[in-house]
């Protein structure tokens, strides 16, 4: 048995116990296991597609930049700085939170990979009421969390790139020969990592 992307368990709101019971024949074969509460994966899964959104968006600047410009190269150079500047009202933090997020509790608990059973038991104060808690793994979550770190990254250099287009204007006579090294820039920050 594999655990799960996300896994619900049956956790008291005054000690914190975990406890996901299943029958084990003839007992558990326990492993240890790091949990992360789901919501906190949740909110780094936002940050990262965030961080997408906005390279969608430099993708399609892009294309734009790749394609062969109408109206003269002084014209597709302008053209190309408005979809730079667009882009660049549209993410003006660039998918970036102000705050880095504090670093999520890890929970220690201990899973049998034959029944599926979780716990990890805590001194009871004697008002156990449980209810149910999503967790995933902290594997999970550290991958997500690898990531988020690649795309700021290419994200940062996109930003970098879009500024550039968006704010500087070349020399006349030198249109195409600036339009054509910003579209190798992008393509070269779209390529799959």
């Amino acid at each position: 048995m594999t655990l799960p992307e996300r896994v619900t368990i049956p956790t008291c709101i005054g000690c914190g116990s975990l406890r996901l019971f299943a029958d084990c024949e003839p007992g558990c074969n326990e492993e240890k296991l790091e949990l992360i509460h789901a919501e906190a994966y949740d909110e780094l899964a936002g940050r990262l597609a965030e961080q997408r959104a906005l390279l969608g968006a430099v993708a399609q600047a892009a294309q734009r930049l790749a394609a062969p410009s109408s109206g003269g190269s002084e014209a597709g150079y302008r053209a190309a700085q408005e979809i730079a500047r667009a882009v660049l009202r549209a993410h003006p933090s660039g998918g970036a939170q102000e705050t880095e997020p504090e670093p999520p509790d890890v929970r220690t608990a201990w899973w049998c990979p034959e029944c599926g059973g979780i716990e990890d038991w805590q001194e009871c104060l004697g008002i156990c009421v449980w209810r149910p808690l999503e967790w995933v793994s902290r594997e999970r979550y550290a991958e997500l969390e690898e990531q988020l770190v690649g795309q700021r990254e290419r994200v940062a250099r996109a930003r970098e790139m879009l500024a550039t287009l968006a704010h500087v204007t070349p020399r006349p006579g030198h249109w195409d020969q600036s339009l054509a090294l910003l579209a190798a820039q992008a393509g070269a920050l779209l390529a799959p990592p």
